[in-house]
């Protein structure tokens, strides 16, 4: 049984007409659909925390409501303990927590994760991992990819890619018990950790990755030491009570002050918006401590 006691229905799914009904639409419909992909994505620009630019394919509300139906069903496919994000009642903070208080923690990241999923991947991921037939297959890696590779944006990528990352997670999970590491896997960013990472370990881990066929962001390669604060996707590990970083901390403090400073000057829809970011920030702080 999956974590959510039931079978993912999409798992052997022969008949296209059968899909359709499981999804809740015509097969036409779904046929048209598939036809026109193209017109069923906006381009979004977000900026990140180093200043540059993410491109997202967010798709629009009806390519949504379709992919929707299907992130319901794929989300009861059963994946390795080792997956953390897009999993149901898993966040990154219980991620983090995996890590906390260990001695030497080694940190591994995707370099453009779900653009380097081709269509085709994600093709091959429904025949051979949920068993469909090739003509559902065709359907769903239709209704789930963009411009011949997984989007930025879209609600079924994450889990799409746990699925396909499955195989990985078993051979780099194995690896780590292996060699007594704990081994967790965030979406894009892979996390080892123990009372030692010995380099043979990590040439290994990453040899497995790479045999796989996805690509290291070989920046964001980082080996922390007892000597080393530690952080474990956002959250500090140092110690067994995991809590948010000091810098994070001085940034919500840092706000607060701004918003103190000039709320005189913002209109009440500002002030608004502004105090519920702070509050939103001061949850989230508590939510780590209780955990």
């Amino acid at each position: 049984m999956t974590p959510h006691d039931e079978v993912c229905p999409l798992i052997g799914l022969k008949s296209p007409n059968s899909l359709a009904r499981i999804l809740g639409y015509s097969l036409d419909h779904l046929n048209e659909v598939c036809e026109s992909i193209p017109s069923f994505y906006r381009k979004k620009e977000i900026t990140k925390k180093d200043g540059s630019a993410r491109v997202l394919s967010v798709p629009s509300a009806p390519l949504r409501r379709i992919q929707s139906a299907i992130l319901r069903h794929l989300s009861k496919f059963e994946l390795h303990p080792a997956a953390y994000g897009a999993v149901k009642k898993r966040c990154h903070v219980d991620n983090a927590k995996q890590h906390a208080a260990a001695p030497f923690v080694y940190c591994l990241d995707f370099s453009s994760f779900f653009p380097s999923i081709s269509s085709r991947r994600i093709y091959e991921l429904f025949i051979q991992q949920l068993q469909c037939s090739p003509p559902v297959a065709g359907v769903l890696s239709k209704l789930t990819t963009y411009k011949y590779k997984l989007p930025t944006g879209s609600p079924t990528s994450p889990v799409l890619a746990n699925i396909l990352c499955q195989p990985l997670d078993v051979r780099l999970g194995n690896l780590s018990d292996a060699h007594n590491v704990v081994y967790t896997r965030f979406i894009d960013d892979l996390t080892f950790s123990g009372r030692v990472i010995p380099e043979e370990f990590m040439l290994k881990a990453k040899e497995i990755v790479e045999s796989f066929g996805l690509k290291l962001n070989e920046g964001k390669e980082e080996l922390f030491t007892p000597m080393n604060g530690k952080l474990v996707t956002g959250v500090n590990v140092n110690n067994k009570k995991i809590r948010v970083s000091r810098d994070y901390k001085r940034s919500v403090r840092a706000q607060k002050h701004q918003l103190e400073l000039f709320e005189e000057y913002m209109t009440p829809s500002e002030i608004k918006k502004e105090e519920s970011r702070v509050v939103g920030k001061d949850q989230y702080i508590k939510m780590v401590k209780t955990r």
